[in-house]
């Protein structure tokens, strides 16, 4: 009876070990899980895209198809104000300058 009693509960300690063991690789794999604070104008996001909205370049192409990246993105309404600088509202980009033709006329 006894033995039955210890089997029992080595087996129910390797279910526990196990299980905690599967829970901590997961979350420590899973970007989603992550906690992470973001600079003003930005927000967590799990899965967004390699390249994002600037000033000089407010639609960029996407590359990298079918990859997430994690991280801090820019909020809706703002796009960066130089790659990999901060977020500011897309009204506020310095409007581009007229393009000067060095051809004379006449």
């Amino acid at each position: 009876m006894w033995k039955m009693k210890l089997l029992l509960t080595l087996l129910a300690l390797f279910v526990v070990v196990t299980a905690q063991q599967q829970t901590t690789n997961t979350d420590a794999s899973d970007p989603c899980q992550e906690r992470r604070t973001c600079p003003p104008n930005e927000a967590f996001v799990c899965c967004g895209t390699c390249t994002e909205p600037t000033c000089t370049k407010p639609q960029p192409i996407n590359n990298c198809v079918n990859v997430c990246v994690a991280g801090c993105f820019c909020k809706p309404n703002y796009i960066r104000r130089t790659v990999g600088g901060p977020c500011v509202l897309a009204d506020s980009c310095p409007k581009p300058k007229p393009k000067v033709s060095n051809k004379k006329t006449g």
